[in-house]
């Protein structure tokens, strides 16, 4: 998957992110990203685990374990 951050923003090969789905009240966690190739202003990402509905466009990613 496709980041709209890069290297730039910090972001670094092996960050991973997770993606939560719910209402703010209730959220889970749908997933988790690893990133493998970064750019200025992008990055690319590996799903590592998928826990519910799948990913979207637009679905909003929150750093979870920086590597560096």
């Amino acid at each position: 998957m496709i980041l709209d951050v890069g290297s730039l923003d910090g972001v670094d090969i092996g960050d991973e992110y997770v993606a939560f789905f719910g209402d703010g009240s209730t959220e889970e966690i749908v997933g988790r990203i690893r990133v493998v190739l970064t750019e200025e202003e992008t990055s690319s990402a590996r799903i590592v685990t998928v826990e519910g509905p799948l990913f979207v466009a637009g679905t909003t990613v929150y750093l979870d374990r920086k590597m560096r």
